[in-house]
């Protein structure tokens, strides 16, 4: 028999909240096999049965790759939002046309002329081609900020220049100034997760906003810190203080090139200080104005303010004549970075590259139409597929759990496969995953994504069976009104059936 542990519902919320300890149970008088196992298409029963889900809608759907038969089926034609296991269709993508080997670009130039005292009488332009690392703690010293600049003094030393009479340019214009997809919500432009993808990114395209909570709840909680930006935004804040255990419930309102950013909600009582992050408005004018920064300190004056360029065209007539270029780490360690934290500006970025190699554009349209055809051409049908985005975030993405599964189908016959396999996050170990599946015969044998929105959760991957036999699955349910411990409980049991099965 297919087999899953169950528990009921109400002991594992408490043993989910901590309020309760399990003993050993009496040997006298053990559970029957049929007590506490089900088989997979008993776990879909129960799931169709269940009057919580009520008006939800949710689909399943596992494939064998070993024997090349399916495993399960369910409601697989329905479209459903997939939230963040949309990335998953992202880097197989990237891994496909791109390629895992490959890197991101950044290159210094400079316009103007440089006379016999080393003064250049023009701009240093620092041209982005979409790396989404740069300054990204994650990739550690080959992608920070001071490895980077140092790389990009060195070469200006080297050139002649003692000074530049003119600025730094942060240069986005290979990507264009639409930074962020179509389908994000007002409550998501102006924080970390909704940030755009510039093609010149910069420290996540992120700003760290630090508040001082009031002594008691209700009090105004003061902004006594926000990262310094040249753009010089001017933040409005009628953010409060809440209970001491509530978290981060704070939004910021803003979009791209926006002066004025609205802080809103709540930061917890009993800290000295609470931060949070916010959305760069002009991540390109930032990098500028840090490596401006950094020249001053080395004794390379810079005569005028840093500037920024989101459309092309900007420098006129003059040619750009190249310094040196920075590449990224390659595509799989960028690809591992997405899915292990679930990354969504650097989802976006391998979006719009992906765009380019495939047609040589950055519109959001014509990248989907062109990704769709070439997952077309690959066999898998496109049909039943809404894609706005390449992280998730929009909630206007629409997809059936089997094109998921026909996804990761493809990447199993790749010669790429073990890599694309080793950079998923491995459940109950790492990534946003290492919370999920604890006790289960999934922990430390499923690699896969989840997705979380509001009203949606979803899982996809590859788990191992009792035979030894590799199953291909996706899980995604919509408009459910659950906690979301509850609802990640009954997509979960339906992963432990599988990995159960024999």
């Amino acid at each position: 028999m297919n087999k899953l542990f169950i528990l009921p519902y109400l002991l594992l919320s408490l043993l989910i909240s901590g309020d309760v300890c399990l003993t050993t149970p009496s040997p006298s008088a053990p559970p029957s096999a049929d007590e506490m196992y089900v088989s997979v298409n008993e776990a879909i029963r129960i799931l169709e049965n269940d009057k919580s889900m009520n008006g939800a809608q949710w689909s399943f759907c596992a494939f064998n790759l070993t024997k090349k038969t399916w495993l399960a089926d369910k409601n697989t034609g329905t479209r459903l939002v997939p939230a963040s296991v949309l990335k998953v269709f992202t880097t197989i993508s990237a891994f496909d046309i791109i390629g895992h080997q490959n890197t991101f670009q950044t290159q210094l130039l400079y316009r103007g002329k440089i006379d016999a005292e080393g003064i250049l009488h023009g701009d240093l332009v620092i041209k982005g081609f979409g790396d989404p690392t740069i300054a990204c703690d994650y990739f550690g010293k080959p992608a920070s900020a001071l490895t980077v600049f140092t790389k990009f003094k060195d070469a200006v030393q080297h050139s002649g220049i003692t000074s530049v009479d003119g600025r730094i340019v942060g240069d986005a214009s290979v990507w264009g100034p639409m930074l962020q997809a179509p389908g994000y919500m007002w409550e998501d432009l102006g924080n970390y997760y909704g940030a755009g993808a510039s093609s010149l990114n910069y420290n996540e395209n992120k700003l760290k906003v630090t508040f001082k909570p009031g002594r008691v709840v209700g009090d105004t909680a003061g902004v006594i810190f926000v990262t310094p930006h040249p753009f010089q935004p001017q933040w409005v804040n009628t953010v409060t203080t809440a209970g001491a255990s509530t978290g981060d419930n704070v939004f910021i309102y803003g979009t791209p090139f926006q002066k004025i950013r609205y802080l809103t909600g709540t930061v917890p009582a009993g800290k000295a200080e609470f931060s949070v992050w916010a959305s760069d408005p002009d991540p390109a004018m930032r990098f500028a104005g840090d490596f401006g920064d950094f020249l001053k300190i080395n004794e390379i004056s810079i005569s005028q303010n840093p500037f920024s360029y989101y459309q092309s065209g900007w420098q006129g007539k003059d040619s750009l004549k190249l310094l040196c270029t920075h590449n990224s780490p390659d595509i799989k360690k960028i690809s591992k970075w997405v899915n292990h934290v679930s990354h969504n500006v650097t989802a976006e970025s391998l979006f719009k590259l992906i765009g380019i190699a495939l047609k040589k554009t950055t519109v959001w349209s014509e990248t989907v139409e062109a990704l769709l055809k070439y997952w077309q051409s690959k066999g898998i049908t496109t049909s039943n597929t809404i894609i706005t985005d390449g992280s998730g975030l929009s909630r206007t993405n629409m997809i059936t759990t089997k094109f998921l599964v026909d996804l990761l189908t493809y990447a199993h016959n790749q010669v790429w496969f073990s890599d694309f396999y080793d950079i998923l996050p491995v459940a109950g170990k790492d990534g946003t995953l290492r919370s999920n599946f604890l006790g289960t015969s999934v922990a430390g044998n499923m690699h896969g994504k989840s997705g979380l929105l509001k009203g949606v959760r979803s899982y996809t991957g590859y788990v191992t069976n009792k035979s030894g036999e590799l199953i291909a699955f996706a899980v995604i349910a919509n408009g459910h009104m659950l906690s979301n411990n509850a609802i990640r409980e009954k997509l979960e049991n339906l992963v432990v059936a599988v990995s159960e099965t024999e």
